[in-house]
């Protein structure tokens, strides 16, 4: 990934305050362009990866630096925060979804007009901001980028499509009968003024959620009554929909839909893709540890760098704790 970092000097993007300014001032036209040509260096960039290791992981959307649940800049580089301190510990690659995925959608005729230009912006902030933050991750060969283009035959499409299809209908049935009554036991909706709160629900995708709006939904009334209770909706009720399928489509991007991730150890803050993958059992990956980010210790206000440093310093007990990991793997197996 070094010609990325090239670019973004030769684009004078190497600090928070030049990403800003950029993505901020400049015509929306070479905001997208800039952001269109990071995105086909990340498609051109090797992934390095230890064969076999269980400490490959695939960071779900949201540990990404993804929109959901919070959109807001400070509340995802947060998280990307988080990660980049997880894995310059742990891991021996993570995967973390595409940034700059945002343009190939936004060059796509049949979606061009969903995106506007105050959506390109953010993006544009976001994907650089996250790229910056990598960086020395991203050199090391700690953080890889995903990819969104892959070329194959008719054949292999039509294999992966069937697999794919097969279970995406399965994750959506564990949904119906495992997540939805969890959701209705965890979560108690309580309104304010334009705006709805969903209390408990922290539990279950790992943040608090609010949700704003200038009408009121339909999707909350019923007999021309505001619904008070969760245990009021059906499965099928557009907010229920939509927090189920973030959770279901994490798990396609990031660990199923390339299928060559799932070898790799899913990470992950969110109880329902977490429950979601537990109950596919052997149809996903019923091998490898599927850690959540928060609970394992970490090392706190020390540079990525000096933590990838001591590493390299400390190799061997490094190693022996991968070592250990993988002997209580194999003795699990056997129990």
């Amino acid at each position: 990934m070094k010609e990325l970092y090239e670019f973004l000097k030769k684009w004078h993007l190497t600090t928070p305050k030049e990403i800003s300014k950029f993505c901020e001032d400049v015509k929306i036209e070479e905001v997208l362009e800039t952001s269109m040509e990071a995105f086909i260096i990340t498609q051109k960039a090797r992934n390095k990866a230890i064969p076999g290791s269980l400490f490959n992981f695939s960071a779900s959307c949201t540990l990404s630096g993804g929109n959901y649940p919070c959109e807001a800049i400070s509340c995802r580089i947060n998280h990307i925060a988080e990660l980049a301190k997880f894995s310059s510990i742990y891991s021996d690659s993570t995967t973390i979804y595409n940034p700059f995925d945002f343009v190939y959608f936004a060059f796509n005729s049949s979606s061009k007009q969903q995106i506007t230009p105050h959506t390109i912006r953010l993006e544009a902030l976001n994907a650089f901001s996250i790229t910056l933050e990598f960086k020395p991750l991203v050199e090391r060969g700690l953080i890889n980028f995903s990819k969104t283009i892959y070329v194959i035959c008719t054949k292999c499409k039509k294999k992966k499509d069937k697999i794919i299809n097969s279970i995406i209908d399965e994750l959506e049935k564990i949904a119906e009968k495992t997540l939805f009554p969890l959701f209705k036991k965890s979560v108690e909706i309580e309104y304010e003024k334009d705006s709805f709160h969903l209390r408990g629900i922290e539990t279950l995708i790992g943040e608090d959620f609010y949700f704003h709006y200038e009408k009121f939904p339909n999707y909350l009334i019923k007999n021309r009554k505001r619904i008070n209770s969760i245990k009021d909706l059906q499965y099928d009720n557009p907010l229920i929909q939509k927090i189920i399928t973030e959770a279901i489509n994490s798990l396609m991007i990031q660990k199923i839909d390339n299928l060559e991730n799932l070898t790799q150890t899913y990470l992950t803050t969110n109880m329902m893709e977490k429950t979601l993958l537990e109950s596919m059992g052997k149809q996903v990956d019923n091998t490898a540890l599927n850690f959540f980010a928060k609970g394992l210790p970490i090392i706190e206000n020390m540079p990525y760098e000096r933590i990838v440093e001591m590493r390299d310093v400390y190799s061997d007990q490094f190693k022996s704790f991968q070592n250990l990991v993988y002997d209580l793997m194999n003795k699990a197996k056997k129990f």
